[in-house]
């Protein structure tokens, strides 16, 4: 099993390899992440330098305009609730035109890169479509798997790792005498590019929390994980466990 340290370290080297800065004119630049939206394009960010000496990244609007282009009508009252619930818990705000956007200043560009970039990630891959043809919450079915069975958590819990980024925990369940804590991810839409976030992330913060167990439930619905992707969680240590196997979730998270 590969360490933390070496994880980081490629995790890191990955991002730097595969993301491209372009000018456009002066006070304004595009930042190509190698972060996947719901259509499968690169993520991008708009970069604006304003007066005050502070620095505005914004998604130019493609994230909410892409779910949309999807059918879903993400200003449904329980869907509004969900997406300011997403992106208030990373600090990044929505404006009039629908552009998510944060403002950073050169001491924490850094870090309001990457919470942006995380809210973008979290919400394009909020919604699959149920049977009936209507579009769901895949962490609302998880939630309601745990209630039903009367299992304690914590939801929507940020925790900072060993690099001083803050990463979104979906649900924590606490440590028992007999059980560790468990920290659980979900993904609906299984691809490298999710896992190898969410396998960095848990990197990151098995450093200061060594003893917790890393679990990622993923919408096997969806999309089967390959068995790159099922090799990979082996090697880091993660487990992965498709949603349809009720029984396993139930041994792994019981309390």
């Amino acid at each position: 099993m590969m360490d933390s340290k070496t994880i980081l370290e490629e995790y890191i080297r990955w991002i730097k390899n595969n993301i491209t800065i372009e000018n456009i004119r002066d006070n304004l630049k595009l930042i190509v992440t190698p972060f996947l939206d719901s259509h499968n394009d690169y993520i991008e960010l708009y970069v604006l330098k304003q007066e005050d000496n502070k620095i505005k990244l914004t998604d130019g609007g493609d994230t909410l305009f892409n779910l949309r282009l999807e059918g879903i009508d993400i200003f449904s009252k329980k869907r509004k609730e969900l997406l300011e619930l997403n992106i208030n818990r990373l600090g990044v705000n929505i404006s009039e035109d629908n552009e998510l956007y944060v403002v950073a200043d050169k001491t924490n560009i850094g870090l309001k890169k990457h919470m942006l970039v995380q809210a973008i990630l979290a919400i394009s891959d909020m919604f699959y479509l149920t049977r009936q043809n209507v579009w769901g919450v895949f962490k609302d079915e998880i939630q309601s798997f745990l209630m039903e069975r009367d299992i304690p958590f914590n939801s929507d819990v940020n925790i900072i790792g060993k690099s001083g980024l803050s990463f979104n925990i979906d649900f924590i369940i606490g440590r028992t005498r007999s059980k560790p804590e468990k920290l659980i991810k979900s993904i609906n839409k299984i691809d490298t590019h999710k896992s190898r976030n969410v396998l960095f992330s848990f990197s990151d913060i098995s450093v200061v929390r060594p003893d917790s167990k890393k679990i990622v439930i993923y919408n096997d619905k969806q999309k089967e994980a390959s068995e790159d992707i099922k090799n990979a969680f082996k090697e880091y240590n993660t487990l992965l466990i498709p949603w349809s196997d009720k029984d396993r979730l139930l041994a792994e998270l019981a309390v």
